[in-house]
């Protein structure tokens, strides 16, 4: 995988300190946030169809 990514990366210093971000929040606030990955199409929509509703879309669907 890590070849991969650095193949196809387009700022490797970005990613690195996005992927040290990401390891300090899920350190930090594990247990209140989930980090998914948006480029997996098969995880995206699991967690789509997981996704709770938020406030604005339930009043979106109120006034229908």
């Amino acid at each position: 995988m890590a070849l991969f990514q650095t193949l196809v990366q387009a700022d490797g210093p970005a990613r690195h300190r996005n992927q040290a971000r990401l390891r300090e929040l899920a350190k930090d606030y594990g247990d209140q946030i989930e980090i998914f990955s948006a480029h997996d199409p098969v995880e995206l929509d699991r967690y789509r169809q997981n996704e709770p509703r938020t406030v604005a879309q339930e009043r979106h669907g109120r006034a229908q």
